[in-house]
């Protein structure tokens, strides 16, 4: 299991998404997607992921990142998306030898289950860390959740649109669900979420 240290700067922002299948065409169809091809929902995805990230910015995606299992199409499509650092953590349909081939220095690839502290969250304590437990699939328990630890998951592509039924089961399997959030594209509008605004969501208690 990885554990990975973020300190946000005052300029630098923590983004998290997951579930974008690029390149799955079949995907528009088992999550009701707002696009009819795949080139578009590739350029959709793409689009909105750089509408909000910026050039500083650190993005952790929590798997089924690609359809293809090509290092170049991966290499080629990442480096078209903005950041300064993007984590990888592998889900069930990617490919691992071939994301360990992707030729972009600010990707790294993390263990399944990864614990992540971040730090200057709290202007009145910067160098506070706040511990989140990321993987792909929801967990049924984890480290420190008595504590309020979130886990942070795709996988489920639950959401308004997403016919998930098609797919995976919800929430209804979810244990904790007051501690869990899907940061997956169908959740999420399509676009990367901001840790802020995930833990805003899970203290108003708008996960579900």
């Amino acid at each position: 299991m990885d554990r990975i240290h973020v300190h946000l700067e005052s300029d630098t922002k923590c983004w998290f998404t997951s579930d974008t299948h690029y390149g799955h065409a079949n995907v528009m169809r088992f999550c009701n997607r707002p696009w009819t091809d795949i080139n578009m929902m590739n350029k959709g995805l793409e689009d909105r992921w750089n509408e909000v990230v910026g050039e500083n910015d650190i993005v952790f995606i929590l798997g089924d990142v690609f359809w293809y299992k090509d290092p170049q199409q991966m290499t080629n499509k990442l480096k078209r998306l903005n950041g300064s650092q993007i984590y990888i953590l592998p889900g069930n349909h990617d490919d691992v030898p071939a994301l360990q081939k992707i030729k972009d220095n600010r990707v790294h690839i993390i263990s399944d289950i990864t614990v992540v502290f971040i730090s200057g969250l709290d202007e009145d304590k910067p160098t506070r860390a706040h511990e989140f437990m990321l993987s792909h699939f929801p967990l049924a328990t984890w480290s420190h959740f008595s504590r309020g630890v979130l886990n942070l998951h795709g996988h489920i592509h639950s959401g308004p649109r997403s016919r998930n039924e098609i797919d995976v089961p919800g929430y209804d399997l979810i244990l904790k669900p007051h501690l869990t959030y899907d940061v997956g594209v169908d959740n999420n509008n399509y676009t990367p979420i901001e840790i802020r605004e995930i833990i805003n969501k899970m203290k108003n208690n708008e996960n579900l």
